[in-house]
């Protein structure tokens, strides 16, 4: 396991590619197929953040926007930090209000 340095102090990390590799490899492997753990995001401050709106007009929304998104980073493997690739995304449950 990794670690960063926070505030001075050695914090561990999460190896992301190795838990998601043994899980396809053990349960299922046809999920996670698009999955880069170079692009798992350090937050998802901005992608959650996506799904605020979408929330707001119905929670059946909300819902599609939060598993689009999952779809986006572990079966497409896009890189959520990338702000256009989240506004292609969002744009798809944007409010027409």
């Amino acid at each position: 396991m990794r670690t960063a340095s926070t505030r001075g102090r050695e914090a561990p990390t999460h190896d992301h590619g190795g838990e998601s590799c043994r899980t396809r490899a053990g349960v299922a492997p046809h999920l996670f197929t698009g999955f880069d753990a170079a692009r798992f995001p350090d937050s998802t401050i901005d992608a959650l953040g996506l799904t605020a709106e979408p929330y707001k007009l119905d929670v059946r929304v909300g819902e599609q926007a939060s598993l689009r998104l999952r779809k986006a980073l572990f079966e497409d493997g896009q890189d959520l930090t990338d702000r256009a690739q989240l506004r292609s995304i969002g744009r798809a449950f944007a409010s027409n209000r």
